[in-house]
């Protein structure tokens, strides 16, 4: 299936949220944020998200500097 992550089309076979940042070592990554398709996803439900064939899932992890 055709999804986009932050703006970059990719190709996954994966069906779960938690098995695509399995995939992209991303998936025990701390100060993460997640949404898809505009919404926000609470770290507790990552394991139960389905995606779907042209989601956007959109990665920032937050950075420290002044």
């Amino acid at each position: 299936m055709k999804i986009w992550i932050n703006q970059e089309e990719v190709i996954s076979e994966c069906h779960r949220l938690s098995d695509l940042l399995k995939s992209k070592s991303l998936y025990e990554v701390k100060g993460q944020a997640i949404a898809i398709n505009g919404r926000v996803i609470p770290k507790a439900d990552i394991d139960n998200i389905v995606i779907s064939d042209g989601d956007r899932i959109l990665i920032v992890k937050a950075t420290q500097g002044g």
